[in-house]
């Protein structure tokens, strides 16, 4: 049986919870023990910067695997999540974790009862074991009663009631929770998929609610989150294509100062060309863009080849556009409690029959092992082996009850001359033994004289970009007697 992935910390540990877009514009002090002691005049690209953002090129690789275990042969996997979650990254991941798991939950159970963090929690432990605990969670949070109101005989909770006030105390003891917890969170609040035709808590299936009432809970929600010191929360905003038979999503953006990364949740009934409206839309008010669910087997009339070749395409789109930052695939099956005996007789079976899917169909089962014989594990493998596809989320800050280690710098060896006056732009270093490489990547040294192109630093860390070939590889430069600055 396989086990979850320990593959050890590569690099510090990073406590600061707002990374920013930087440059170098000032000198370099350098104390007496010939210690570089200051890295100073860094500023931020935007006033307030997007949470967690990576550099242009680079794109957070995310999945959704389904967090609880099932005797149900219909949700066509009786294997647990560990197991699942390690086959996915063996077998889908190009053995690479992924840097963000999809946590889905709703601010109520179906009866009316609150879900507190603690809950969500409890979901974000089980892969706490992988990637020696560096995955970071997506929470889709819905402001609604249960999953499954979907209509107009809804009664439950709305973004009315959170815009009027009536959940302040729930959003407060929720955000304090966020807050003591610690770690990065990326969440999509109030309604994901907001203009969409599926959620209760979006006026597209709520004929009663607004788009005022929507924009007015999300900013009344980050407004309190903010009060409560929860500032280890990136909000995500992510509407459907209208395409898809949904409302226009421009008029349900609640401000630059609300939203961190702006998106969309595409599937393959969409053509490739829907994500283009969303992304420009993002680039034009300084987001990155934060692809929160896309998959294949949903709603089309495509061929399983045809599908594959839309996969190959969505990646295509994502290495073709720089502020696409973040990537979640939808890798779970939907409306399987709607199969019964006589759905599942085609199906094939998988891993000594403790796996099942319907092959040759859309059936909204997005899991890329229903690979139907074209090749959806292979190509997606493939194709997120590329080194621009991050496994460890930037710049976020470590959850409370997990120790942060503590890194060595290397003997001192010379004394280090830094730039003076203009900007500098490039590290040269100069270590006796290679630095640090993000993810383990190929090629993701930086041998002694190479050029390192400054990201940010912190902690006594650089964080930069490696020239050469590749060029899109991220490391991590301790700050000491091995490196010195130069001017280009």
């Amino acid at each position: 049986m396989a086990g979850p992935v320990d593959v050890g910390v590569t690099k510090p540990r990073l406590r600061h919870p707002r990374p920013s877009r930087l440059r170098v514009l000032a000198a370099v002090c350098v104390g007496s023990m010939g210690l570089i002691t200051a890295l100073a005049g860094f500023q931020s690209s935007s006033a307030r910067a997007p949470l967690y953002e990576p550099p242009d090129g680079f794109a957070y690789s995310g999945m959704f695997v389904r967090l609880w275990d099932s005797t149900d042969s219909r949700v066509g996997d009786l294997r647990p999540f560990a197991v699942r979650l390690q086959d996915s990254i063996d077998q889908e991941l190009a053995g690479k974790p992924p840097a963000i798991l999809l946590v889905p939950t709703t601010w109520q159970r179906a009866d009316g009862v609150p879900i507190p963090f603690a809950n969500t929690l409890d979901e974000i432990k089980k892969f706490q074991a992988f990637n020696a605990g560096q995955i970071v969670p997506f929470i889709k949070w819905n402001a609604q009663s249960g999953w499954d109101n979907m209509d107009s005989s809804y009664r439950g909770i709305t973004t009315r009631d959170v815009a009027q006030g009536r959940l302040d105390e729930y959003i407060h003891a929720y955000a304090r929770d966020i807050r003591d917890y610690g770690g990065a969170v990326f969440m999509s609040p109030i309604c994901a998929e907001f203009n969409g035709g599926f959620w209760s808590c979006g006026p597209a299936v709520n004929r009663r609610l607004t788009v005022d009432d929507f924009i007015a809970a999300w900013r009344r929600t980050v407004d309190i989150f903010r009060a409560e010191g929860a500032d280890n929360v990136a909000w995500v905003w992510n509407p459907m294509p209208p395409t898809t038979g949904g409302m226009d999503f421009p008029p349900f953006y609640p401000g630059d100062d609300y939203v961190d990364w702006a998106g969309l949740d595409m599937y393959v009934g969409a053509p490739l060309s829907a994500i283009e409206p969303a992304y420009r839309f993002a680039v034009a008010r300084g987001k990155p863009f934060f692809l929160g669910e896309w998959g294949i087997r949903v709603i089309s009339t495509l061929s399983m080849a045809q599908q594959r070749d839309w996969l190959e395409g969505m990646f295509d789109v994502f290495e073709s556009h720089p502020k696409i930052k973040a990537i979640v695939y939808y890798n779970y099956k939907q409306h399987w409690e709607q199969e019964d005996r006589a759905h599942m007789a085609p199906h094939v079976f998988l891993y000594g029959g403790q796996v099942n899917y319907h092959p040759n169909v859309s059936d909204g089962d997005s899991r890329l092992l229903a690979d139907s014989g074209v090749g959806f594990r292979a190509t997606y493998a493939r194709r997120i082996a590329n080194p621009r596809y991050l496994t460890v989320v930037l710049g976020r800050p470590t959850p409370k009850p997990t120790p942060v280690p503590t890194a060595t710098a290397p003997p001192p060896t010379s004394t280090p001359v830094g730039p003076t006056g203009a900007a500098a732009r490039w590290l040269v270093v100069r270590i006796e033994t290679p630095a640090l490489a993000l993810d383990g990547a190929p090629n993701g040294t930086l041998e002694p004289g190479e050029r390192c192109e400054i990201w940010r630093v912190e902690e006594g860390w650089a964080l930069c970009r490696r020239a050469g070939d590749p060029p899109t590889v991220l490391v991590w430069i301790r700050l000491d007697d091995h490196v010195e600055f130069a001017r280009e």
